[in-house]
């Protein structure tokens, strides 16, 4: 079974699942978001996660990937790479609403130095890429493609027809041999623009009414601060830190009654 997290992101109530790496395996984005859709009948997905960037000197680490499609490969030969898939567009109000807030949306990665949004054409495949001369390849037969990652294709597979979806992903890495460089750290940053980005969608009271998902209704919770640290309200070991942000599940309920009456050994 699944682990869901449910609450609130900006001004609207949201499940909040996780996916292994890949699209294809049993844990992986097409199973974990069929199964999802089927038990809450989303209307809305929103891939959150890293992907790699292609072009160090016009991108940076932080910098967020917005997928205007996702185009499938499955390896690259010798003369080109081979596609797994046709081409997916992603949903165009959501498209739309990512889009419409460049001018509006502002984080830093340092001190002086600010994320952007890059939406792209993006490359989703099976391969963790960290070569250099692979991934130029792999861009030589897609020009147009600022950057790649490994679950949008599972992701449109599971939503087609079901609901809108998009991926946002910030560039953590440029596959380049790189990658086990300062791993973490470039990590935490890219997922931290991932999220503020989508932050300032959620934080807006009609960014999803044409979908007919509305937001939370006023007065009821106070609005999600920006400069609050997502890690603290998405996690998967709990401390006291995180009290403010715990949902008491009906298993937990039954766990407190049974430790109450009849003690822990």
């Amino acid at each position: 079974d699944l682990t869901y997290y449910f609450g609130r992101f900006g001004n609207y109530k949201i499940a909040h699942v996780q996916t292994s790496m890949g699209s294809l395996s049993r844990d992986s984005s097409i199973m974990t978001v069929s199964t999802a859709l089927t038990e809450l009948k989303s209307k809305i997905v929103v891939m959150v996660g890293i992907a790699f960037g292609v072009d160090d000197q016009s991108q940076q680490v932080g910098d967020v990937l917005i997928s205007e499609s996702i185009i499938p490969y499955n390896r690259i030969g010798k003369k080109n790479t081979v596609q797994r898939g046709i081409e997916a567009p992603s949903s165009k109000i959501l498209l739309n609403r990512f889009r419409n807030i460049k001018t509006t949306w502002e984080h830093f990665i340092s001190e002086g130095k600010k994320a952007k949004l890059i939406p792209t054409r993006l490359l989703s495949g099976e391969e963790l890429i960290d070569n250099l001369q692979y991934r130029n390849k792999l861009i030589k037969d897609n020009p147009e493609s600022k950057g790649g990652e490994m679950e949008g294709a599972g992701l449109f597979a599971a939503c087609d027809g079901k609901a809108d979806w998009i991926v946002v992903k910030g560039i953590c890495d440029f596959a380049d041999g790189e990658k086990k460089v300062d791993k973490k750290i470039k990590q935490t940053i890219a997922i931290d623009s991932a999220l503020s980005a989508c932050l300032e969608i959620f934080n807006s009271a009609s960014a999803f009414k044409e979908l007919k998902v509305l937001p939370v209704e006023q007065g009821q919770l106070e609005p999600l601060n920006k400069n609050l640290n997502i890690n603290a309200v998405l996690f998967d070991i709990y401390d006291i830190d995180k009290e403010p942000f715990y949902i008491e599940r009906n298993e937990d309920e039954i766990f407190n009654k049974n430790v109450t009456q009849f003690g822990l050994w």
